[in-house]
């Protein structure tokens, strides 16, 4: 499949252009939040991504479309306030005391957290709802720790 993609989007097809946005969005966007990028900051880096991939910039031949798109959201400019890029390196030394998959459960929390911020502030949600929110997020770790 994705050899296909990559050969349709090297003809300049949009479908396959949508396709492969479709189909690695959520997995560059993990990689970027993961990287510490803000929410934010990660979508601008996906569109710019998906940016260079339509203009063929660099694509050259590359062997995977994956492998390619994951190259460009990690050398992407990390715009972290020194806040931000504290709070990640505090977390980082958190998670390392920490099994697998709690550092699973931890960083699935965060995404989720942080998706919920982007989403409420998109929608100009309430402070209550988004709190809400959390909660139910919170209360699924919870749960997740108490069931191992």
């Amino acid at each position: 499949m994705e050899v296909n993609l990559l050969t349709h989007i090297r003809k300049g097809e949009q479908t396959a252009l949508k396709e492969a946005f479709t189909s690695y969005f959520e997995i560059l966007y993990r990689q970027a939040i993961q990287r510490g990028l803000t929410p934010e900051r990660a979508e601008e880096v996906i569109e710019e991504t998906f940016l260079a991939l339509w203009k063929g910039d660099g694509i050259g031949d590359a062997p995977s479309l994956l492998v390619w798109l994951q190259q460009k959201v990690t050398a992407a400019e990390d715009t972290r306030s020194p806040e931000e890029a504290a709070e990640h390196e505090a977390l980082l030394k958190a998670l390392h005391g920490l099994s697998a998959a709690e550092q699973q459960l931890v960083q699935q929390v965060i995404f989720e957290k942080q998706a919920i911020g982007a989403l409420s502030k998109q929608q100009n949600v309430s402070f209550e709802v988004f709190a809400l929110q959390m909660v139910d997020v919170l209360e699924k770790l919870g749960n997740s720790l108490g069931a191992d």
